[in-house]
């Protein structure tokens, strides 16, 4: 949902993964299958994700149009596999999906 067909324009892979890990869900979970809890989560997650993006100035690694970076570090990208998840302690693992690569967390994000 997050990514596919711009559901939600301006929204892309790098961000929906940090968003999916504070929602402790899993990217395969089908949006279809989501309990008011689990929506209630997604729903807070991205507006919390977003706003933090934003008061950081963007991402770090991408600039402004002074070109001064961002301060936002993400969460869950290619730096993260195979160190301790920072909810739980287990291994951030890189799994594909619909095309793309996703960072997950096997016991957090279910």
């Amino acid at each position: 949902m997050l990514t596919q067909d711009q559901t939600i324009p301006g929204l892309g892979n790098a961000i929906a993964q940090d968003i999916m890990f504070v929602s402790r869900l899993h990217p395969k979970h089908p949006i279809e299958n989501l309990n008011e809890e689990q929506k209630r989560r997604l729903y807070e997650a991205i507006i919390g994700k977003v706003n933090e993006v934003i008061e950081n100035g963007g991402r770090y690694d991408e600039y402004d149009l002074f070109g001064k970076p961002g301060g936002y570090v993400r969460l869950m990208d290619k730096e993260a596999v195979n160190r301790p998840c920072p909810q739980c302690g287990g291994k951030v693992e890189k799994i594909q999906y619909l095309g793309g690569a996703c960072y997950v967390c096997s016991k957090c994000q279910v």
